[in-house]
C-alpha cells in the first residue's frame, strides 16, 4: 500500500510528456506480456486437446524414409497398378500427391494423372533430386531392376506449412494462427483503452477543479481556496498560478471594497463635521440679515464666531485633501540636505507662541549625538506636518497652565522624537484604535472640536513613509507620550544636490 501511495506521488510529479512517455512503455510491455502469455497458454491448450498436438509443417516431409524405404524393398513390382492398395497404405495421400511412371514418363497410376516428365532423358535428370515450385516440393524417388537399371519413378507431391499438414484440422489451425497473429493488436487496443482510461480519471478531477474554480471567479465568488491540484506537473503549476491569480483578484477587490468603504466613510465624515459649522455659520449670517440694528458688540461676536466655523471647515478639508495626496500611488517624498538642529529650534519657537496663548510651559532638550555636525537628507514639509500634528493634539490636551516636554535626539542616520504632556493621557481604547483612520476617541473629553480623526493617521503614515515608526502611550506621573524617529534618506545627491523621489 505504501508502495503503491509513493508510487503515484512519484507518478504525480512527473510532467505530462513524461507520463505520457511511461504509459507507453507499460502498454507496450503488458502488450508483449499477455502476448506470450497467450501463445503460451494456446500451445499448452492444443497439446492437450482431443486429437493431440497438430502436426508440425514438415510432418509429410518426415514420412518420406519411410517410402523410400519401401520402394527399395519392392521396386519394379511398384510399376504394376495392382501394387497401389498396398503403396497408398504407406503413402499419406491425404497429404501427399504422388503418381507412379514408367522410364519414357508415362503415368502408370497414382493421385495425380499430370504428365510431369515428358521423356527418359529428362526422367534420369531428376532421379534423386527435389524440386520446389510454388511451395509445392516434388520428390523423384526411382525404381530400379536387379542389374540397377533405371525402369521407372514414384513423383511425390507435399507442402510444409501447418494447413497441408493438418488437413482433418485445417479450420481449427486457421483459427488458431490468425487469433495469435492478431493477439498483439488486440491486447494493444485492450491495453491502450483501459491506461488511456486510468489516465482519463486521474487528469479529469483537477481540470475540473479548475473549471470549477474559473466558474467561482466568473461569479465573482473569491472566498475560497483551491485545492492543490494533483496529477502532473503542469497541472499543480496551473493550479498554483490559478490560485495565486484568485488571491491577487481578492486582494484587489478587497482593497476596491477598502477603496469604496473609505470614501463613503471620508464622504459621511466630511458631511457630519461640516454641518456643525456650517449650520453656525448659516445661523449667525441669518441674524445679521433678519437684525435691522446691530450693537457693534454682538456685530463683533457674529463675525468672529462666523470666522471661526469658517477656519474649523477649511482644517477639516485640508485634512482631508491632505490625506488623499498622501494616500495616492504616486505620492513620494521630496527629501533634501537641511540642517536639522536649525529646523527644530525653528519648529521650537513656533510652538512656544502657540503653548504660551494657554500659560502652557515648553520645555525643550535636544541631544546630537554625531561626531560632526553635518546636513541630513529629510523632507522636512513632512516631517513639519508630522510634528504640527502631535504639538497640536498636546496644547489641545494640555489644560492651562499646564506642562510639554520636547526631546529630541539626533545621530549619524536618525532622529528620534518624544512630546509628552500633562492632559489626561490615553485610554486603553486610544491606544488601540489611535492610528486609525477617522479615530476621534471620547468626544466628552476633547476641549476643541472640528477636527476629523485624521492627525495620527496622517502622522504613522508619513513617519512609515520616512522608515520611521511611532508609538503612543502614558506617562508614569500622568499624561500622554508620543515617540516617534524617522531616519535620514539616501536618496539625496551629495554633489549637486538633485533630489530623487521614493516611497520609502
Amino acid at each position: 500500500m505504501g508502495k503503491s501511495i509513493n508510487t503515484s506521488r512519484w507518478f504525480d510529479r512527473l510532467s505530462l510528456r513524461h507520463q505520457f512517455m511511461y504509459t507507453s512503455i507499460l502498454i507496450l510491455v503488458c502488450t508483449i506480456g499477455a502476448t506470450l502469455l497467450t501463445w503460451g497458454l494456446s500451445i499448452l491448450y492444443i497439446s492437450k486437446a482431443p486429437g493431440g498436438f497438430p502436426a508440425p509443417a514438415n510432418y509429410y516431409e518426415q514420412q518420406i524414409p519411410a517410402i523410400l524405404s519401401y520402394v527399395r524393398k519392392n521396386n519394379e513390382a511398384l510399376l504394376n497398378p495392382a501394387a497401389r492398395p498396398a503403396l497408398e497404405k504407406v503413402i499419406p495421400v491425404e497429404g501427399i500427391d504422388y503418381q507412379v511412371i514408367g522410364k519414357s514418363g508415362d503415368v502408370r497410376y497414382g493421385t495425380s494423372t499430370e504428365r510431369i516428365v515428358n521423356n527418359r532423358e529428362e526422367l534420369l535428370r531428376r532421379i534423386n533430386t527435389t524440386s520446389g515450385k510454388s511451395g509445392k516440393f516434388i520428390q523423384y524417388v526411382p525404381i530400379i531392376n536387379r542389374e540397377q537399371e533405371v525402369q521407372g519413378a514414384i513423383l511425390l507431391r507435399y507442402e510444409l506449412n501447418l494447413l497441408a499438414s493438418n488437413p482433418d484440422k485445417q479450420l481449427f489451425m486457421a483459427l488458431f494462427i490468425v487469433v495469435n497473429m492478431a493477439m498483439p493488436l488486440i491486447y494493444l487496443t485492450i491495453f491502450t483503452f483501459f491506461f488511456g482510461q486510468v489516465f482519463s480519471r486521474k487528469i479529469k478531477p483537477p481540470i475540473a477543479k479548475l473549471i470549477e474554480g474559473a466558474h467561482r471567479i466568473k461569479r465573482r465568488d473569491l472566498d475560497f481556496e483551491m485545492e492543490e491540484i494533483k496529477g502532473a506537473k503542469e497541472l499543480k503549476e496551473l493550479g498554483d498560478a490559478f490560485e495565486e491569480m484568485r488571491k491577487a483578484l481578492y486582494d484587489s477587490l478587497e482593497r476596491e471594497w477598502r477603496s469604496e468603504q473609505v470614501r463613503r466613510e471620508m464622504v459621511a465624515a466630511i458631511a457630519h463635521d461640516l454641518r456643525t459649522p456650517l449650520t453656525i455659520i448659516q445661523g449667525h449670517a441669518e441674524n445679521l440679515r433678519d437684525s435691522e440694528t446691530v450693537r457693534l458688540e454682538r456685530l463683533h461676536k457674529y463675525v468672529d464666531t462666523i470666522l471661526q466655523n469658517t477656519g474649523r471647515s477649511i482644517r477639516l478639508l485640508e485634512e482631508m485633501t491632505g490625506l488623499s495626496e498622501i494616500e495616492h500611488p504616486d505620492f513620494s517624498l521630496l527629501p533634501e540636505w537641511v540642517d536639522i538642529v536649525s529646523f527644530i529650534k525653528q519648529k521650537t519657537e513656533e510652538y512656544a507662541l502657540l503653548c504660551s496663548r494657554k500659560e502652557i510651559v515648553l520645555s525643550y532638550t535636544c541631544e546630537d549625538v554625531r561626531p560632526s555636525s553635518k546636513k541630513m537628507c529629510l523632507d522636512t514639509h513632512r516631517l513639519g506636518q508630522v510634528l504640527d500634528n502631535i504639538m497640536a493634539n498636546s496644547i489641545r490636551f494640555t489644560p492651562e497652565y499646564g506642562k510639554i516636554q520636547w526631546k529630541v535626539r539626533i545621530s549619524e542616520e536618525r532622529v528620534d522624537f518624544e512630546i509628552t504632556d500633562s492632559g489626561p493621557g490615553f485610554t486603553s481604547q486610544d491606544m488601540r484604535m489611535v492610528f486609525n483612520k477617522f479615530y476621534k476617541g471620547d468626544s466628552s473629553r476633547s476641549v476643541e472640536k472640528g477636527h476629523a480623526g485624521l492627525g495620527l493617521y496622517t502622522c504613522h503614515t508619513l513617519i512609515q513613509k520616512h522608515g520611521g515608526d511611532i508609538t503612543v502611550g502614558n506617562n508614569p506621573e500622568g499624561g500622554a507620550s508620543v515617540r516617534f524617529w524617522i531616519q535620514s534618506s539616501k536618496l539625496c545627491d551629495s554633489a549637486d544636490g538633485l533630489l530623487y523621489v521614493s516611497d520609502s
